[in-house]
């Protein structure tokens, strides 16, 4: 140690460490070059990955409230690159306005890994179908989906198979009494624009629609009470053709529920075209209530 204006200095990281006063300037302005280093860093992988930095401020419920603010609203881009050799290296990606006077906020980049691609296409469909059936995921928008949901009769008490399988879901797993569980049973019709709507020839002649339905029920906190997935694309005879393609394609659905649910997620794929839409339905319904994919009631 050694004296300083009449302040004896210590170097925190090592007490035996003698510093000047010469030395105490260039320790000071390293820190600051370090922080600036570190703020440029920060600065850098928030841009890569379209995010932003936040240092230098103890305000972090308002650091939070921006950066929710900026999550709340965004456009999902997507395509198919035309380089089929994934040789692991990193590639740039560039989104470019007709017009200036805005920031974008993007990933700048990806590794073009081939193990990657090669799982990612293996569970892609798998994939795509949980982020549209997931509690408050932005809705899936390919297909143009109306949904109406009509309470069937009064909810009953939950049988022992319903227990079994519902206790399989994340918010039923730790429970031990069943008595107050009530399922509700719900029709569900849907209206699809016809002519979003992929057909293929059927065999007894004519053509046919397919469609996987899939519905995930939550509860306040946003824990998964209840999920179905059709086993099977269903296939739909379509008898006139034009008339379809010209106005909606119907489906009607019944589905049985815990009576707490506080919402329901529905996703419909077109499985001939690979196309889907989803909504998300605010529980309990007593009446009945039209639901666009448009928007999220609650």
């Amino acid at each position: 140690m050694g004296p300083f204006g009449g302040i004896t200095i210590y170097d925190a990281s090592n007490p035996a460490t003698y510093r000047s006063p010469e030395d105490f300037r260039r320790a000071h302005q390293n820190f600051i070059l370090e922080i600036a280093a570190e703020q440029a860093t920060m600065d850098q992988v928030a841009d890569d990955t379209g995010g932003h930095a936040f240092y230098n401020t103890n305000g972090l419920s308002d650091a939070i409230a921006t950066s929710t603010e900026d999550g709340s609203n965004y456009f999902t881009l997507g395509y198919t690159p035309s380089n089929t050799k994934f040789d692991g290296r990193l590639r740039k990606i560039r989104v470019q306005l007709s017009h200036g006077g805005d920031h974008l906020a993007y990933r700048h980049s990806y590794l073009a890994d081939d193990s990657a691609v090669e799982q990612s296409a293996a569970n892609a469909a798998t994939m795509r179908l949980q982020v549209a059936l997931r509690r408050g995921a932005p809705l899936a928008q390919e297909l143009s989906l109306q949904a109406r949901i009509t309470p069937q009769g009064r909810a009953k008490a939950a049988t022992k198979e319903e227990i079994a399988q519902l206790a399989q879901f994340p918010a039923y797993n730790s429970r031990k009494k069943w008595d107050a569980v009530r399922i509700q049973r719900y029709s569900l019709e849907y209206a699809i624009e016809g002519s979003q709507v992929a057909l293929e020839p059927a065999e007894e002649g004519g053509l046919h629609a397919k469609f996987e339905i899939l519905i995930g029920a939550y509860d306040e906190e946003n824990r998964t009470m209840f999920g179905y997935r059709s086993p099977l694309e269903r296939m739909y005879l379509v008898k006139n053709a034009d008339e379809v393609l010209k106005g909606s394609f119907h489906l009607r659905h019944m589905v049985e529920i815990p009576s707490e649910a506080a919402w329901l997620r529905v996703a419909v794929r077109d499985a001939i075209g690979d196309r889907l839409g989803s909504v998300e339905i605010p529980l309990p319904v007593a009446v009945k209530l039209p639901v666009r994919a448009s928007r999220m009631l609650r």
